[in-house]
């Protein structure tokens, strides 16, 4: 069975939407790694504010209170954006389930700087007497250095715990990096292939070279290719097809034109004829299958510029001729144009080139169509010697003025 292009693209679309998503899971952890540093940071400077704490002197007490107020204080702030910094890690809250406990620490993190606040209220607030310098004294300064310990017990505590959850979080990080780079390995070399094939199948239409033996790849190449090869359908207009190619003939494009002209009436029309060339030489040295086979490779090339409104026809052993209908004039010529190139990229057997030159003329939409037919062969008997695969327009004439 051949592979269907549109189930391999989307299929390819939606791997690409999980390996963006996987790929956004992983900032995510990246982004909860910096978070985590923060915390660490904040955690070690609490430590710092309560160690510079301890290092206030009693014979200042009055100072060493005021000094004790505003660092407590701040000790409290960096509680609340240690609280304000965990709403942002989403693994904590969501996988590993941490929440309660993160927060209970932090409770009881606030418990103790007020506790150790209070202590040194005491300590300091105490004036020096004779009597209470080596008992009660000593009791509060006891009481303080126990507070003091508390706090930083605590924060390392909180420090412990979330290196754990970070080694947690990290380890599903490593895990995650590895499936993520694993799928895109594994699919980038899958669909790499793939796509080569599809490619292969492309060309293998804009390629003639009938003693090939390829191998489609993909149902709607292969479709195309079938179709391509097939010839025409009897029917009751088979006078006005021509039999090669299964396009309109001279009298389908008389009758065609006549139908679609008044499809949309406010396009601009163009009338394009196109000459196979050296067709002469090529009859001579190759068969009969290998020349319907290039005028059918041709003929493909030029359907694909087709719409609706449009008519193409073989008009002639190696002519086409086009009726294009357009919005704008400078796209007529641009396909026309295109349609040109493309064939020119057709791969013959041998390395053989082979290309198509005419003539371009833009129709007036009042105008009779053999007007514009005999516009455009005056083009190309004025340019028979002037070069080949190239479209020609009456601007490159040099000695008739149509």
């Amino acid at each position: 069975m051949k592979n269907s292009i549109k189930t391999i693209f989307k299929n390819l679309s939606t791997l690409l939407l999980i390996s963006s998503l996987t790929a956004g899971v992983s900032l995510l952890l990246v982004i909860e790694r910096n978070t985590s540093f923060s915390k660490i940071n904040i955690l070690n400077k609490q430590k710092t504010i309560a160690l510079d704490l301890m290092q206030y002197s009693k014979s200042n007490s009055e100072i060493a209170l005021i000094q004790f107020e505003g660092k407590t204080t701040q000790l409290h702030i960096n509680v609340d954006k240690l609280r304000e910094i965990y709403k942002y890690d989403i693994t904590g809250n969501y996988i590993i389930g941490n929440f309660d406990d993160y927060m209970n620490d932090l409770n009881r993190l606030d418990d103790l700087i007020d506790i150790f606040k209070a202590k040194a209220k005491e300590y300091f607030s105490e004036k020096k007497t004779k009597s209470s310098k080596s008992t009660k004294e000593d009791k509060q300064r006891k009481n303080l250095q126990v507070a003091f310990y508390n706090i930083n017990k605590h924060i390392d505590s909180i420090i412990f715990k979330n290196i754990s959850y970070n080694e947690l979080k990290f380890n599903m990080f490593e895990k995650l990096a590895a499936l993520m780079f694993m799928i895109i390995l594994i699919t980038t070399y899958w669909y790499r292939k793939r796509l080569e094939r599809i490619y292969q199948d492309i060309q293998y239409l804009n390629t003639i070279n009938i003693t090939k033996n390829y191998k489609v790849f993909s149902q709607e190449i292969h479709n195309a290719s079938l179709k391509l090869k097939s010839a025409p359908a009897n029917s009751e207009n088979s006078s006005m097809i021509d039999s090669t190619t299964g396009i309109n003939n001279q009298k389908g494009l008389i009758n065609s034109y006549t139908k679609k002209k008044s499809m949309k009436p406010n396009n601009h029309l163009s009338l394009a004829i196109l000459n196979i060339d050296d067709f002469s030489e090529l009859t001579a040295i190759h068969t009969e299958e290998f020349i319907q086979s290039l005028l059918q490779k041709v003929t493909y090339n030029i359907s694909l510029f087709e719409e609706p409104t449009d008519t193409i026809a073989r008009t002639g052993t190696n002519q086409f001729t086009i009726i294009f209908s357009r919005e704008n004039k400078e796209q007529l010529f641009k396909d026309v144009d295109t349609i040109r190139q493309n064939i020119s990229e057709i791969k013959l057997e041998n390395g053989i080139q082979i290309s198509v030159s005419g003539a371009f003329v833009i129709k007036s939409n009042t105008g009779h169509l053999n007007e514009s037919l005999k516009k455009a062969e005056k083009i190309i008997d004025s340019t028979k010697n002037s070069g080949k695969n190239k479209i020609y327009q009456s601007t490159d004439l040099v000695h008739e003025d149509l």
